[in-house]
């Protein structure tokens, strides 16, 4: 059993070897790359489910523009989201960088 493991594991690093030189891109990416497709689905899921909010203490600013990272109930980052001033709630206003 431990063999058939063996194997089917070398097999998939061998695909993801082989995908990461035609495409050109780092290994690390195609190997992390489920991680990432599942946490990318678990923050759809969430997003559904209203279980999603903007944290607005941890939002950056740019000249003209700000994003505001879009976080779950436990607190973990799914994604950013630019926003413009109109957008920002009054208590952040002073932060705000203008073009």
């Amino acid at each position: 059993m431990k063999q058939k493991l063996c194997k089917r594991n070398q097999a998939w690093i061998s695909r993801q070897l082989q995908r990461a030189q035609k495409e050109g891109m780092p290994l690390s990416f195609f190997i992390n790359f489920p991680s990432i497709r599942a946490a990318a689905c678990n923050g759809e899921r969430l997003k559904r489910r209203g279980r999603l909010k903007p944290d607005w203490n941890r939002a950056l600013f740019h000249q003209g523009w700000g994003e505001v990272p879009i976080v779950g109930p436990r607190g973990l980052v799914y994604w950013f989201e630019g926003f413009d001033k109109e957008q920002l709630p009054r208590e952040f206003m002073p932060l705000w960088e203008d073009a």
